[in-house]
């Protein structure tokens, strides 16, 4: 589906990823370590990351 995205969309999408990792993992959020694993774990992450890892912007 990606590949569908013009360059900016694609710059969106990522930039999105980016945030919703951020509230889950860096953001003051007052998640134990517990959680933070529970949220790697879980399809939300595997899909930013899928998303990330296929735009290039993780690696």
């Amino acid at each position: 589906m990606l590949d569908k995205l013009t360059d900016e969309q694609k710059e969106k999408i990522a930039d999105l990823c980016e945030q919703i990792n951020y509230i889950f993992t860096e953001e003051d959020n007052g998640f134990t370590e517990d959680n933070i694993d529970e949220y790697y774990r879980s399809s939300l992450y595997k899909g930013v990351s899928g998303v990330m890892y296929e735009l290039g912007k993780w690696c």
